[in-house]
């Protein structure tokens, strides 16, 4: 986002959800000052913004791991309508010019799993 100095990077996703369309944006930033990375998306199926902020880091990071949780306004099936549900979002910079973002979800009483992957190619 060079508006912003390049501090930030901006993802947008759009696609379909289902049987719906389906629009994302996301910003990723890092502080310096707190070493860790914030994360906001905000989606057309969810009715607030979601932010995760990652643990701290002490290198350059190459892999992060952002948790964070959200209320589910029906996109697992209606048994978890409103139910808080455990995610995160894990993003591998495999160079400056390519990142992946996966999405993983932890409904109650199952294991985490995959739900969304994309693949980021910088546009110069």
């Amino acid at each position: 986002m060079s508006k912003t100095g390049g501090r930030f990077l901006e993802e947008k996703t759009e696609g379909t959800l289902g049987d719906r369309a389906y629009y994302r944006l996301g910003v990723l930033g890092f502080s310096p000052i707190d070493r860790r990375y914030e994360w906001t998306t905000f989606d057309s199926v969810t009715p607030t913004a979601m932010t995760y902020r990652g643990a701290p880091v002490s290198d350059e990071a190459s892999v992060l791991s952002i948790p964070g949780e959200f209320t589910d306004p029906g996109v697992l099936g209606p048994d978890y309508l409103g139910e808080t549900i455990p995610m995160r979002t894990v993003i591998t910079i495999r160079s400056k010019n390519r990142h992946t973002f996966d999405l993983y979800f932890t409904p109650p009483g199952q294991p985490e799993r995959l739900v969304d992957r994309v693949v980021y190619t910088r546009k110069l």
